[in-house]
């Protein structure tokens, strides 16, 4: 079963994002603070690692903090790695937490000639 076909269920009063799969959820735990969202923790149980949900569960909470103009603070190892991949909520993400994972400038290197 792809990823791509869970379905997403926000628990605000939780403050959780969660997929249920096969009896076993999956979650994104963040906190909202004004302006911001933190996301701290997410967890997919074994069984359910590599399907994609991980991810699904991050770009939902990505995509409604982009939505609610919120201030993205990703303080969760899993939710970093998956913005260094699409770097199109870059633009979304806290100033200070943006610079650790924009890519590094590439460097163009000119060649030696030989004489």
């Amino acid at each position: 079963m792809p990823g791509s076909q869970v379905q997403v269920t926000k628990h605000a009063d939780d403050e959780r994002y969660e997929v249920n799969v096969d009896g076993m959820v999956a979650i994104l735990r963040y906190k909202c603070d004004g302006n911001s969202i933190t996301f701290f923790h997410t967890e997919v149980p074994g069984d359910l690692e590599g399907r994609g949900i991980g991810g699904v569960l991050t770009k939902t909470a990505l995509d409604d903090a982009r939505a609610g103009l919120l201030t993205v603070i990703p303080r969760c190892a899993f939710v970093s790695a998956y913005i260094k991949r699409h770097p199109e909520y870059l633009p979304i993400v806290e100033e200070s937490y943006r610079a650790r994972l924009e890519p590094p400038p590439v460097v163009k290197r000119s060649r030696k000639r030989k004489a």
